[in-house]
């Protein structure tokens, strides 16, 4: 079980299936997407990337 998965998990447990826990695991679910990709994303848009790429 993954860290978000046990958020979330102690999250129902503790509050039940409320709307707002809802909206906090979407919250997780954006972090961890964020955490996983911030490697990728160096503040440059697709565009300006695929152009650094066809110049090399």
């Amino acid at each position: 079980m993954t860290q978000l998965e046990k958020d979330i998990k102690l999250l129902r447990y503790k509050y039940g299936d409320m709307r707002s826990i809802k909206t906090a695991e979407a919250i997780l679910r954006l972090v961890a997407f964020a955490e996983k990709h911030k490697d990728i994303d160096n503040g440059k848009s697709g565009k300006q990337r695929r152009l650094e790429n066809q110049g090399e």
